[in-house]
Order: structure tokens, then C-alpha cells, then sequence
């Protein structure tokens, strides 16, 4: 009986060890300038030649908010898929299409999703006699 009590801890116990891999993520700005990033109630700050490591991440999609001092630029929404291992990112102005993450296993872009295309809103006016 101890035996089967002894093998069902060892189950459970390597059945939780899967279950709670962490990953990390490693961001660098391609300048050496300094950021930070905000995730969820999180606020990260690089270091002063611009990296960061972000650690304990579980499988998913994690959305970042990163910022420069002195606002600089605008915060810059991206959103990262961690899935199975780590990942090495370069932080990248791309000019007109904005800010990026640069992957550097995959060579994967993922761009900002701050900075939509403005789109004007038309409106149809009536040409009746009321509206006269």
C-alpha cells in the first residue's frame, strides 16, 4: 500500500513540474536606448543601454506597453506569443510603419498595434427642404 502512495506522489509531483515551465523574453533596442514595459499591473524598466529580461512567463500571448522616457514616442502596443521556449527580440523604429519587435530566432517582425491608420468618419447630409 505505502508503494502505491509512493508512486502516486512521484505522478503528481512530475505532472506538476510540466505544467509550470516559465519562459522568458529578452528585448534590446537597437540604439542602446532605454524603455520600459507595462504588463498588466507590472511596470519593467530596461536597463541604461537599453535591455531587458523578462522572466516566469507561461504559454500564450502576452501584451506589452512600452514606453520611452520623457515620452519620447508614444507608447507602443505589441503583442508576444510565447509558446514552448524563450525569445530574443531587437526593439526597432521601422520609420512609417512605427515601432516593432525584431525576432532574432525566427526573423519574425511583430508590429505596434498603437499606431492604426486613421480612417475619417463621412457622413451623409440630406439636401431636403427641411434640412435647408
Amino acid at each position: 500500500m505505502k508503494f502505491i502512495y509512493f508512486l502516486a506522489a512521484i505522478f503528481f509531483s512530475i505532472n506538476g513540474l510540466y505544467a509550470q515551465q516559465n519562459h522568458f523574453i529578452y528585448i534590446q533596442t537597437e540604439n542602446k536606448q532605454p524603455f520600459y514595459v507595462r504588463m498588466s499591473d507590472k511596470v519593467l524598466s530596461s536597463s541604461s543601454s537599453g535591455y531587458l529580461v523578462i522572466s516566469k512567463l507561461q504559454d500564450g500571448v502576452h501584451d506589452l506597453l512600452i514606453g520611452f522616457p520623457k515620452n519620447e514616442w508614444p507608447q507602443q502596443r505589441i503583442s508576444v506569443k510565447v509558446k514552448n521556449n524563450d525569445a530574443g527580440y531587437i526593439l526597432k523604429n521601422f520609420d512609417i510603419k512605427g515601432w516593432g519587435l525584431f525576432n532574432l530566432q525566427t526573423m519574425e517582425i511583430v508590429m505596434s498595434a498603437s499606431n492604426p491608420a486613421k480612417s475619417e468618419q463621412v457622413t451623409n447630409t440630406q439636401s431636403d427642404g427641411f434640412a435647408d
